[in-house]
């Protein structure tokens, strides 16, 4: 699902776009759910952009929106943050 580093060591409130691989390819709605278990930790966009917040782990999940239920989930660590 998310297609860029596990560890997030950027500057402080740094973003991280995530993005999902949505297969089959001739899938016709291929919008997707975003959302983040602790928003004190990190927020997460509609569009998929994480914003960090305070040191800490989140669990990112995307869910399909073409009324399949599938979703997955990817674990971000958040790091570097001035408190």
């Amino acid at each position: 699902m998310v297609k860029r580093q596990d560890v997030y060591k950027r500057q402080d409130k740094g973003t991280l776009q995530c993005m999902a691989d949505i297969t089959p390819g001739n899938v016709s709605i291929k919008n997707v759910l975003w959302e983040v278990d602790n928003t004190a930790i990190a927020t997460m966009s509609v569009n998929g952009l994480l914003t960090a917040v305070a040191n800490g782990s989140v669990v990112v999940k995307a869910t399909a929106l073409d009324g399949s239920g599938v979703s997955t989930t990817k674990t971000i660590t958040v790091s570097n943050q001035i408190v």
